[in-house]
């Protein structure tokens, strides 16, 4: 019983001497991770920075979309369940330019509609009191935020949308 005990005990010792060893590995590539970080191959790839105007267009779009869409869309984009569509990852957000800007114009009194599968009961208001270039630049900050990534809207798309909607 004695000899059962010590080899069970040496078996013991030897696998967590091999642990350690494992653990102290793994430290030393996790320091290497975060020391070379572009010399791994598996880590996420960055998301391309926008060219200078984009970039000018999110971000006085982001303080349009604070004023105007936050407290119903959310910060965060995510919308509210059953009342508010989210903007994050929807379709109508990244897709055909034309009815998103005619939607910000002339806002929507059709409801439920579906987003994503889910249904949502709240109209949407117009923000035609909205400038051109304030619709232009809050549809870029929604189509680049809240992990979407689309093109920027133009305020030239949005002047010719304007002028001939009704």
């Amino acid at each position: 019983m004695k000899k059962i005990f010590q080899i069970v005990t040496i078996i013991c010792l030897t696998l967590s001497f091999l642990s350690c060893k494992n653990s102290e590995k793994s430290d030393t590539n996790l320091k290497d991770e975060v020391a070379n970080p572009t010399e791994k191959k598996d880590l996420k790839e960055e998301v391309p920075q926008p060219d200078p105007a984009t970039a000018k267009s999110i971000a006085a779009g982001e303080s349009v979309y604070t004023q105007n869409c936050a407290v119903c869309h959310q910060k965060n984009g995510g919308g509210v369940p059953n009342l508010n569509p989210p903007l994050k990852g929807a379709d109508y957000a990244l897709g055909d330019k034309k009815p998103l800007i005619n939607l910000l114009l002339k806002g929507s009194s059709e409801v439920p509609i579906k987003v994503n599968g889910q249904t949502y009961s709240n109209v949407m208001p117009s923000f035609s009191s909205l400038d051109d270039a304030q619709i232009a630049n809050v549809l870029t900050y929604i189509r680049n935020s809240f992990s979407n990534n689309a093109s920027a809207v133009e305020v030239s798309t949005v002047k010719e949308i304007r002028s001939t909607s009704d």
